[in-house]
């Protein structure tokens, strides 16, 4: 629904060097594509949208990002290194001020499917932002 919002997530997350230690370039939006079988990154909105308490226009929307693993213990670290690359940091969204990150809710899913064992452990990621003006800051 924010393209601006999705990119700046990827951004934010690829640019950082302990994303890039445990899983590369490997984030993903919704899911991951056929063949992608070892730790990777998803992430997708999941609520949220305007906010229509003032003339400026505001975004509150909340993501769910998770590490995805064959092994609980590299889901926990990537989840972790999620946490410091995205809380209380500002995200790079083109034309709108993030003033708030934040991160919480979490929890640990684990799927089997054909006999393969996947690992899930992420969170709710709160994004705010309000809309900067033409010839200003917000």
């Amino acid at each position: 629904m924010y393209p601006t919002i999705d990119k700046a997530i990827y951004d934010k997350l690829v640019s950082d060097d302990n994303v890039q230690d445990l899983v590369g370039n490997d984030v993903y939006m919704l899911a991951a594509p056929s063949g992608v079988n070892e730790d990777y990154i998803l992430y997708r909105q999941i609520a949220g949208g305007f906010e229509h308490t003032s003339p400026r226009p505001e975004i509150d929307v909340i993501y769910r990002i998770e590490g995805v693993a064959s092994s609980r213990q590299n889901a926990d670290e990537i989840a972790s290194a999620i946490y410091h690359a995205l809380h209380d940091q500002r995200l790079p969204i083109e034309g709108w001020n993030n003033y708030d990150t934040a991160g919480g809710g979490w929890y640990t899913l684990i799927d089997n499917v054909g006999g393969y064992t996947t690992y899930r452990v992420g969170g709710m990621y709160r994004i705010r932002a309000d809309q900067l003006m033409v010839g200003g800051d917000s």
